[in-house]
């Protein structure tokens, strides 16, 4: 039986990997146009999903990394190196982004804008372009 101290563990790991709070710009955005009821399946369903993605990560996670010959430490170095390269290119985005017009790129620089906490009270100015 784990004690206190492992159950915090897991409970903090858990909660900086789904990100609950950074995840609220992103489900406001996506659900913007949706009445209440549809909000609350859109919802319901992606916890289910997540929640399926934690499982079956929890079942085969381990022994497919033990099939393949891949330590843990490795793939943390991996994983690390992953985010790395995700910041790089959100800090370096290309210029042609900022001039595009058509609604994927309007939703895109909306959204990236609530990915930036200091960028987050443009968002409704950038929506408006």
């Amino acid at each position: 039986m784990l004690d206190f101290t492992e159950y915090t563990k897991i409970f903090i790991s858990l909660f900086a990997i789904l990100d609950p709070i950074g995840i609220i710009p992103i489900i406001i955005l996506f659900t913007a146009g949706m009445t209440a009821s549809r909000r609350a399946h859109v919802g319901h369903l992606a916890s289910l999903t997540v929640c399926a993605i934690l499982l079956v990560a929890l079942l085969i996670g381990q022994p497919l990394l033990a099939f393949f010959g891949i330590s843990i430490n490795s793939f943390r170095v991996a994983g690390g190196i992953l985010l790395l390269l995700m910041a790089i290119k959100m800090i370096f985005t290309h210029p042609a982004l900022a001039r595009m017009t058509n609604p994927t790129a309007r939703m895109f620089r909306r959204m990236r804008s609530c990915l930036y906490p200091r960028h987050c009270w443009l968002a409704p100015a950038l929506s408006a372009r």
